[in-house]
Order: structure tokens, then C-alpha cells, then sequence
């Protein structure tokens, strides 16, 4: 999978690849002719990690504690690709239905502790609640950086066009926006 990377350095166009494969020089170079440049027109932003901040190990280190297994176990669970619980929520899974996952390979861990190392390990009681409570406590608590959202209205008034752009779920988006059951956060 490639992605096109465009940036604005020192007021010149730039454009590079972010690849998964190794490629050659050899072809970067001549696929990196084929690309046309000429001004940017349009900067898009990745919502985390870029204009608010998220810590995954915040939900991690929860299930950790309500399991009392140690964290990788639920890393593993949630991030192996593309079989990981994480990557269909992304795309739009219901979150009844991510909750419903998360049960069944939680089950399967701990199956498989019991069976390969001979550890048991009751499974917890929690809801689906507090399940996505604690997959919501990963955002940075203080609103978005300052200094980033101003960055966005300099292009803007520049002329360039801004947008974001996220593959946060709408549970996320319900939690970030607030509302009567989140208690307006942002």
C-alpha cells in the first residue's frame, strides 16, 4: 500500500512516498517522476495524534486491571492486523457489535491461558458501558492544542484548503463533541 505524502517545506512543493515495501531508489525515483507537482491547493489533517491527542494504553492498562493479566495480552487482541478487534471499528463497526468480538477472543485468551500456561482467570464483570467508558478515557482530557487548531485557520486564511480527516468512530465522535451523556467536554 502506498500513500502520497505532500507537505509545504521552506515554501517549495515536496512530495514523498510512506511505504509498506521496501522498493529500490531505482523505482522511487521513477514512480516519484510520474507525480505531478506544482502548488498546494488542499492540506488535510489526521484528526489524532495530530490535532488531539489519544494514549491507546489508557484502555490497555484498564483491561489490564479488570482482567489482572498483564496488558500485551489485550495489544495483541486489539492491534494484530488485519485479524485485530480495533481495525473494524475504525471502519465503521457498530460498537454492539466490537463489544460482542471483544467478548468472544477475551473468552478465547483466556481459554488459552488456562490450556498453555496453566493460568486461571475469571473473566470480569463489566458492561458494555464501561467497556466504552474506558475506550473513550484514551483522548487527551484538555481540548485539542491550540497552537494546532491555530496552524489550521493560518492556511485557511491563506487560501489553502483544510479539512480533517479521521477514522475515529461515531461513539468517539459522540464522546468528543459531548453532550447530556458525556457532559459536554469540547
Amino acid at each position: 500500500m502506498r500513500f502520497l505524502i505532500s507537505t509545504v517545506v521552506k515554501g517549495l512543493d515536496y512530495c514523498d512516498f510512506e511505504d509498506d515495501k521496501k522498493e529500490t531508489n531505482e523505482s522511487r525515483v521513477k514512480i516519484f517522476k510520474k507525480i505531478p507537482t506544482g502548488p498546494i491547493k488542499v492540506i488535510i489533517f489526521d484528526f489524532g495524534k495530530t490535532i488531539h491527542d489519544f494514549h491507546l494504553d489508557v484502555f490497555f492498562d484498564w483491561m489490564a486491571r479488570k482482567f489482572g493479566i498483564p496488558r500485551h495480552y489485550f495489544w495483541e487482541m486489539f492491534s494484530k492486523h488485519p485479524g485485530g478487534l480495533l481495525y473494524p471499528y475504525e471502519c465503521g463497526q457498530e460498537p454492539e457489535e466490537l463489544f460482542k468480538c471483544f467478548q468472544e477472543e477475551s473468552k478465547k485468551l483466556l481459554e488459552r491461558l488456562k490450556n498453555e500456561e496453566g493460568k486461571l482467570v475469571a473473566y470480569p464483570k463489566f458492561g458494555e458501558t464501561e467497556f466504552f467508558d474506558a475506550l473513550n478515557n484514551i483522548f487527551d482530557q484538555s481540548p485539542p492544542k491550540r497552537e494546532r487548531l491555530e496552524l489550521m485557520r493560518k492556511l485557511k486564511g491563506r487560501g489553502y484548503g483544510v479539512y480533517v480527516l479521521s477514522n475515529i468512530n461515531k461513539r468517539h465522535v459522540a464522546y468528543l463533541k459531548g453532550g447530556p451523556e458525556y457532559g459536554y467536554r469540547h
